[in-house]
């Protein structure tokens, strides 16, 4: 059965720090880079060739970039890609800050609560400028009823003609049977040992995008594609 009200809301008000105390324990060690998304998504980078050589730049957000697993095998790609990442992790930011590529000018990286706080000052500013919003294993950490601010956020962000990409869950997945009927939180949603939460139902979810993005007048098609 979904765990008690007030359960949840502690799991609510305790995310972020969970989150960070996730990264200190296992800095960026746990997850692995990410070299195939020029694969996954075509066009969310300029891959070399005498074509690109001088390619326009872009601007690419990350919404819970965490450590920059799927940021700098990008910037590695792509050296015409401006990266901002934005986690509300502390740690997190902290660790992405650390890597050698990471120069504070073309890869940028702010904490960044996307629920219930406004956009940073530094990502404001290039509102309805950003090429490209990357969410990756992100929307499955939020409350379903919270998603469509997540998606305004994005939506503020992209210029005309930008895109949102975005991978997560979807309901059957391993994780969800591995999570069992104990850590339960609600349908679909999941709470980890360490307190970090996962919801196993985000790709049903792609119709409900398209409606947060088609009745705010934003409206873009969104290819979807499913492997099992």
């Amino acid at each position: 059965p979904p765990m008690e009200k007030y359960v949840d809301n502690l799991l609510e008000s305790t995310a972020a720090k969970n989150w960070h105390l996730f990264y200190k324990r296992n800095q960026n060690k746990f997850y692995k880079d990410r070299h195939y998304l020029h694969v996954a998504f075509p066009g969310i980078c300029n891959l070399p060739t005498p074509d690109t050589a001088d390619a326009k730049p872009s601007l690419l957000v990350g919404f819970g970039c965490g450590v920059g697993n799927a940021l700098f095998p990008l910037a590695e790609l792509d050296p015409h890609l401006n990266i901002i990442g934005l986690d509300f992790a502390d740690e997190a930011i902290a660790i992405f800050r650390q890597h050698n590529m990471y120069d504070g000018d073309r890869i940028q990286a702010y904490v960044q609560d996307l629920v219930h706080q406004p956009l940073v000052p530094e990502v404001a500013k290039v509102a309805g400028c950003v090429d490209k919003v990357l969410c990756l294993f992100c929307l499955s950490a939020i409350r379903p009823e919270k998603m469509h601010v997540v998606i305004h956020k994005a939506v503020q962000l992209l210029k005309p003609g930008g895109k949102f990409f975005f991978r997560d869950y979807t309901r059957g997945d391993h994780a969800q049977i591995r999570f069992g009927t104990t850590k339960k939180i609600s349908d679909n949603f999941y709470v980890r040992q360490d307190g970090t939460r996962v919801r196993c139902a985000c790709i049903l979810y792609t119709n409900v995008l398209c409606t947060y993005c088609y009745s705010g007048g934003y409206y873009r098609p969104i290819s979807s594609r499913w492997r099992n």
